[in-house]
């Protein structure tokens, strides 16, 4: 019998003191109903924090607060190290701001290989 993989793509998205664009991010990514991606909300705020009932209706994803701005890098480095920690591991990862709007086929686009759809 042969192992049939799913493809898992991890998002890491790091958030810094825009709770709304957040939440913005994770429901358009939530309207195009993918069962292959995890989000790992890395929130940098120091002010104006997620909080944890606003993930709950979406299990895909899980947030990451630092409770300090860890800078950009070092607050991806947080979100990287969580995907790389899960049992099963991604075949992509990629890195989002919460303002980015994806294409609705990229990620079946990143599936197949193809950079088509990264414009």
């Amino acid at each position: 019998m042969q192992d049939k993989h799913l493809p898992r793509i991890a998002i890491i998205c790091v958030n810094y003191e825009n709770r709304a664009e957040g939440l913005r991010f994770l429901q358009a990514l939530s309207d195009l109903n993918l069962s292959v991606i995890d989000v790992f909300m890395v929130d940098n705020s120091e002010k104006e924090k997620f909080k944890s009932e606003d993930l709950l209706a979406l299990p895909w994803a899980k947030l990451l607060s630092n409770g300090q701005n860890l800078g950009y890098w070092g607050a991806f480095m947080v979100g990287l190290k969580a995907a790389l920690l899960q049992t099963t591991p991604y075949d992509w990862i990629v890195l989002s701001n919460p303002d980015i709007t994806f294409d609705p086929d990229f990620f079946d686009q990143l599936l197949k290989g193809s950079w088509t759809a990264c414009k």
